[in-house]
This record gives structure tokens, sequence and C-alpha cells, in this order.
């Protein structure tokens, strides 16, 4: 009932009792306070919420869902990562269909064992090279054998001029051949890879330790003898596995006295110079970038030639997505209405065939914010992966930018001079090869209603009018 035609029912009402009714004032009384309750009521009557793609003129305050906030999509990239003193020794290969082949190398120390006097006598038997497997981590086809060659560096490993680690295009040469294993991984159930290395240098090695020659007296003296070991494999080994730096070698003989088998461990060591080197030859269209320019972060957008509005993320090749808004400004412009953004979703969806069980999309990423020269800032939020490798429509990343916008809005000036929101893995930034394909707004993808294979904005906020008219 209309708050004018309850006043004027209750006037009426305590009206006719004090006219009439012997308890007219405890009527009345009760009566009044049921006057004072619809007005009370009536104050605190709340405008109508609206839900939907566009305002409906049904009251004051109307909540917007808006789907029109298009993302600018651009794919970054960096000649060379750092990947010095990451824990992880990679060794494998494969041919990417979107990135192009992939190889990789890695470089680690090992140190001597302290001196212990060895009975007259001993004998060196063998000397064996042993990988443990990292984390059940693989990528690629695990069906595939994998052919590990281990080479003996050929100078004492130093950092780059100016630098403090090693990056992924940094490499030693080689200058003797140590050993090679052939071996299937088994990622479910991983094992101790063994590869006995070269004989003839182990037994060199058991005499400079036994008669306590200057190789052996420090660590200093040993790496200018031994600098380390190059783990490397084919150039298309079909996977890429990873190792804890936890390796070590050891050299085996025994006592013909004792008939006891004992062994020298030459551990790793010098975490900081244990690195992987990656080469990759990048085919169209991430050819369009100049690679081996160093230090300078290159941009390309999803709407130029030959990249069919899709942008790329691999990290450890170099590769960034980058999302901008710069019809952001014209969001409260376009309604006078605006008052404040309530929710914002940045929804972003691998294309299809782009993934599989062999080619996994990243776990975990995360959106850094970031300015015109793409230096990337600090967290912003933590994607949430829905994940269907059957080739589902539903595989997406979802982003809260909420937080990201409101202050964005409050700089408007920013999103015109190219600020953004850079995509990568979050904790795995530089251990995995886990990479993601998407398409921006305009992609055409399998599906034509709606097109899942998008990158949108979802947003919802609050319109007010100044009347009902």
């Amino acid at each position: 009932m209309p708050i004018i035609l309850q006043l004027k029912f209750f006037a009426f009402m305590i009206f006719r009792v004090m006219r009439s009714s012997p308890n007219k004032w405890k009527i009345g009384l009760i009566l009044c306070l049921g006057l004072i309750l619809t007005i009370s009521l009536s104050s605190c009557y709340k405008a109508n919420v609206i839900y939907g793609q566009s305002q409906i003129d049904d009251g004051l305050t109307n909540i917007v869902k808006l789907d029109s906030l298009t993302p600018v999509v651009s794919t970054l990239f960096v000649d060379s990562i750092a990947s010095s003193g990451k824990g992880l020794i990679f060794c494998g290969g494969y041919d990417d269909p979107y990135f192009g082949p992939i190889v990789t190398r890695s470089y680690f120390e090992i140190s001597p064992p302290a001196y212990s006097a060895i009975l007259p006598g001993a004998a060196f038997d063998s000397m064996t090279l042993y990988l443990v497997p990292s984390n059940k981590y693989y990528y690629g086809d695990t069906t595939v054998p994998l052919n590990i060659y281990a080479n003996k560096i050929k100078y004492t490993m130093f950092y780059p001029v100016t630098e403090s680690q090693f990056y992924t295009n940094d490499s030693f040469p080689t200058n003797y051949y140590l050993g090679h294993v052939k071996t299937l991984m088994r990622p479910s159930f991983p094992d101790t890879v063994y590869m006995h290395l070269d004989s003839t240098l182990g037994a060199q090695m058991f005499n400079l330790y036994i008669n306590q020659e200057q190789e052996f007296t420090n660590i200093t003296n040993f790496l200018q003898y031994f600098p380390g070991i190059q783990l490397s494999t084919d150039a298309n080994a079909g996977n890429i596995y990873s190792f804890k730096d936890s390796c070590m070698v050891k050299l085996w003989y025994h006592d013909y006295a004792t008939h006891a088998v004992k062994a020298l461990q030459f551990k790793y060591v010098n975490k900081g110079y244990q690195f992987n080197e990656v080469r990759n030859k990048p085919i169209a269209p991430l050819d369009q970038f100049n690679h081996r320019y160093e230090d300078v972060v290159q941009q390309i957008y999803s709407t130029q030639a030959g990249f069919q509005h899709m942008a790329y993320l691999n990290p450890l090749l170099g590769y960034t997505i980058k999302f901008e808004f710069p019809g952001l400004r014209g969001l409260y412009q376009a309604d006078s209405n605006f008052v404040k953004i309530l929710k914002a979703e940045l929804i972003t969806r691998p294309i299809p065939n782009s993934y599989s069980f062999f080619n996994q999309l990243p776990a975990n990423v995360e959106l850094y914010s970031t300015n015109y020269i793409n230096e990337p800032g600090s967290a912003v939020t933590t994607g949430t992966l829905t994940a269907d490798y059957f080739g589902g429509p539903t595989t997406n990343y979802s982003f809260d930018i909420t937080s990201y916008l409101l202050s964005a809005i409050a700089n408007p000036s920013g999103t015109y001079q190219g600020d953004g929101l850079i995509m990568e893995p979050a904790s795995t930034f530089f251990t995995q090869f886990n990479r993601c394909i998407i398409g921006d707004k305009q992609f055409e993808g399998e599906y034509a209603a709606p097109n899942y294979y998008q990158s949108e904005v979802i947003l919802y906020y609050v319109a007010v009018k100044n009347s009902l008219q």
C-alpha cells in the first residue's frame, strides 16, 4: 500500500476510536504506535537495485553490468632472462608448435672432498654422476627416452662484465667428453639418474687426490683444473626434465687389504654459479622481435600483422603478456550517473589446441602493475586457472582487478600513457616451461555464440540518478 494511503488510514482509525470506544486511550495508543512504525519503515525504503546489461529506469540507484571495457593486449619480449641460482638443472629440448625449437644446457661446479689418507694399494674403480629429479617436473612427451651428455667446462666460470648473475643466453665452451646416459624418465616415480664418467680422467683425479697434488689443495685450484660440468641433450629431445642442484660425482675405489669399497664425493658447490642456458629459434610471428637486443623490453600488439589477435606467454623464453585499458576514462564519461566501480574481473582464455597434457598451462599466474616502458611493478592480483585439458571451452584465467581499476580511475591519464598489467607466472617464473597463448577480444574462436576464446573485462558499477524523472 502506498505510504500516503497508510497514513490516512491510521489517522482515520485513531479519530473513530477516540470518539466511540470505551478503551479509546489504549486502542488509540496502539494505533499511534502503528503510525510511528509505518513512518519509520517508509524512511528505510531502499532504492531499486537492478542487475543487467544496461541501466533500467526503475529507481534512483542501479548496479550496471558492463562488458564493453575492451583490454588492449600485447606480447612483451626480453631476449635474456636471469637463470642462475634457481636451484634447478634443466636438461632436454623440444619443438614447440607456437614458439619453435627449444634446447637447454646446464652448467654447475663441484668441489673436491677434504683430504683423508688412503691406505697404500688402493685402486680406482669408476666415476659416476648422480642426478636427482626435481618435484616430478617435466615438459613434453614423457614416453620418449632422454639422452643426457656430460662435458667438462673448458674455463673457470665468471659472471659477465658488470653483472652479478648468469642469463639464459650465456654459455661456456667445453673441452672434454665425460659421459652419456640414455634414460626413460618416469615422472610419477622419479628415480636417480646414474651416468658413468670417463675412467681415464677418473683415474687421474684419484691419483692427484691420494698424492695431495696442488689441484686438490683448495677449491680455487681445483676449479682451475676442473672448472665444472655442462649437461646437454639432443637438439630435439622431445621433452625437458629438471633435476635438483644436489647432484654429485662419486669416485669409487677399493682397498686390496680390507676389500672395502669406498667413494670420494665431489659435491655440488657455488649455487650462484649454476645456471641454465636456454636457446630458442623462434617461428612466425615471434620472429618479428629483434633477438640479441638485450636489456630492452620490446612490445608487439595482438593486432599487428601475423599475430592474428593473439599474445604469447613463456617467461623462460622472455615472453610475457600485457593488458592496457585505454577505454577506462570513457567509462564514467559515457554514463553521467556513474558513481563507483563495485567489481571488475579480467577473464582471459587460452586459445584451443594450444595446450595439452604435454604442453601444460602455468598453474599460478599473477598480474603486476607496469608503466609505459613496461617496467614490472608490484603484484596486483593472482589469477585462478580453470583448466580443461580435453579441449573444452571452460578453460580460462580469471583475475579480480577491482582495486587496480579504482586506482587507475583516480589517475586516468595513466591509461593513456601505456600503464597496464603484466601477466606472468608467480613463484615458478624461472623454473618451468609451462606457457600460454591467449586471444584478444577480436580473436575468432572455435565457438561462435558466445566467443569463448577472448580476453574481456566484466565490470559492475553503481549508477545513481538525481531524480526519478
